[in-house]
Parts: structure tokens; sequence; C-alpha cells
């Protein structure tokens, strides 16, 4: 019998609790949805490490030092090991994509033990106690959908509150001078 060795490149914040999300608590579960459908995750060769990204796959002029050519911001990179869920300041960066600042900076405010992943990337586990100021402020600087993308889907989907505009965000985000959009 042949095996399938293919896995499914893009996932949607849905389809990543329902595939890797088994062990997070109830919490975790609806602040991880309220990325949806914002932002989807996708991953390379390793079904565990996931990048953050919008939805749109938009491109951003990117800061001096990093090339003339607009690239797509990560938003984080969330790994599943043994069922907990960490948060990475290790994002994939190449031509196409760049690290949004404050992924560094929602890391580095994480009061959880680093945790080592392979290849020395480094992670912080994710909880009850952080899940909520981590959801915030990756939706502080993570735009909403375009007028023109909510005008596509929702000839397949209701899309009243799909930009969250009902979410309000009260906290201020860990650090302004992160969020450079």
């Amino acid at each position: 019998m042949k095996k399938n060795y293919r896995i499914k490149k893009t996932l949607s914040i849905k389809q990543f609790i329902s595939e890797l999300g088994g062990d997070f608590t109830e919490h975790t579960k609806k602040r991880i949805m309220d990325l949806w459908p914002r932002c989807v995750l996708t991953r390379d060769s390793d079904k565990y490490i996931l990048d953050l990204k919008h939805v749109e796959h938009i491109k951003h002029v990117c800061p001096k030092g990093k090339g003339k050519k607009k690239k797509e911001y990560v938003y984080g990179q969330l790994i599943i090991d043994e069922g907990n869920l960490y948060y990475s300041k290790d994002c994939i960066e190449d031509e196409s994509t760049m690290k949004i600042p404050i992924v560094n900076t929602i890391y580095d405010s994480l009061s959880s033990v680093d945790m080592y992943y392979g290849d020395g990337i480094e992670a912080k586990k994710i909880d009850d106690n952080n899940i909520d100021s981590i959801i915030n402020n990756i939706l502080y600087v993570c735009p909403p959908m375009s007028e023109k993308h909510l005008e596509i889907i929702s000839k397949y989907w209701d899309v009243d509150d799909f930009n969250n505009k009902e979410y309000r965000i009260t906290d201020e985000p860990i650090n302004e001078e992160a969020n450079i959009l």
C-alpha cells in the first residue's frame, strides 16, 4: 500500500484547531478562533511548525536594509509539541516574507521558560494566562480583510462580522514602536 506523505501547506484557523488543537483548552481554542478568518497558517515540511499570515497575503514595503522588494508579514510562528502550543520568536523569512517587529515584542513579554525545538528554534509555551495578550497584539497589527476580499467570499459565506468589528481590543499593544503599520 502506498503512503501519502503530502501535508497541506496552508491551513485555516478552523482546520488548525481541528487537526492539531485537540489538547488545547477551550479558552485557548476560542481566542485562536478570534484570528479567523483574518489569518491563515502556513507550513513547510514540518507539520507542527506553522507561520501565521494575513489571509490576503498583503505585500508591504521592506524596512531599510531588508531589500527593495515588497514582502508579506509573518505575525508569529506557532509550534505544537506533545499537545502543547508554543509561540516562537523565529519565523520563516525569505525573499517573499518578513517577520513583523511585534513578534519579538510578544515573545519577550511571555514569562514561560524557553523551549528549543530542533534547528535552534526558540519558543515559549502558550497557556490561558498569556493567550489573550498574544491574540490581542496580533489583532492590533494584523489588518482587517479588504472590502474586495469580503465581497468575493460573501458569495460563499455570511460575512457580517468577518473583520470582528464587534471585537474591540481594549488593551494597547505591548510596545507601540513594534507596531509599524
